[in-house]
C-alpha cells in the first residue's frame, strides 16, 4: 500500500501573522522545509541580491561604521548594520521612484562602477570611486543607501508566493 501523503494546510484567502494559528504556522513550515521550498527561496534571494550594488553597500556601511569608531566588536557592527538596513527599510520610497526608474538608476551605478560609462573606471592611472560612494543618495552627502532594492523584494516575494501555493490550500468563507 502506497504512503499517505497528508492534506495541505488550509488557510484564509488573506492572513494576518497575528492571526494564523501557531499550530498551523509551524505545519506550513515544516511543509515547506520539507519540500525544500526554503532553500528555493533562500536562493532566489541570495541571487537577486547579489545581482544589486546592495552587498557591496553594506560593505562600504560597516567600514563606515568601523573607521568613524562607531562599532568597535563585530557583534556591535552586525547590530548596528542591521538597524541602519531596517530603519532605511522602514522609510518610503519617493513619491517620484517606482521599481522601473529604481531599476534603471541600479543599472547605471553598476555600469558606471564597472566603467562602462565614459569618465570613469580606470582612465590614465585614476581608479574609480571608492567603494564608500557606491551607494549614496543624491543629495544626502555621504549616507549610504541601505534599502533593499525593489526588484530583491518582488522577486522574494513570487518565490514565497510560489512555494506558498504548492504546500497550502487557500479556502474561501
Amino acid at each position: 500500500m502506497a504512503p499517505q501523503v497528508p492534506p495541505k494546510p488550509r488557510i484564509p484567502p488573506s492572513p494576518r501573522p497575528s492571526t494564523l494559528d501557531p499550530t498551523l504556522r509551524s505545519q506550513i513550515n515544516a511543509a515547506l522545509l520539507e519540500e525544500g521550498h526554503i532553500d528555493r527561496i533562500h536562493s532566489t534571494l541570495s541571487t537577486n541580491l547579489h545581482s544589486t550594488p546592495f552587498p557591496a553597500q553594506v560593505r562600504a556601511q560597516a567600514l563606515a561604521l568601523l573607521r568613524a569608531g562607531e562599532c568597535t566588536t563585530f557583534p556591535a557592527l552586525l547590530e548596528e548594520v542591521a538597524r541602519r538596513v531596517r530603519e532605511a527599510n522602514a522609510r518610503p520610497l519617493p513619491p517620484a521612484t517606482t521599481t522601473t526608474t529604481t531599476a534603471a538608476a541600479e543599472k547605471k551605478r553598476e555600469r558606471e562602477r564597472d566603467g562602462d560609462i565614459n569618465g570613469t573606471g580606470l582612465v590614465n592611472g585614476h581608479s574609480p570611486a571608492p567603494v564608500a560612494a557606491v551607494g549614496v543618495r543624491a543629495g544626502e552627502p555621504g549616507e549610504i543607501d541601505l534599502r533593499v532594492p525593489a526588484r530583491v523584494v518582488e522577486a522574494g516575494v513570487a518565490a514565497v508566493r510560489e512555494a506558498l501555493a504548492e504546500v497550502v490550500d487557500v479556502v474561501e468563507d
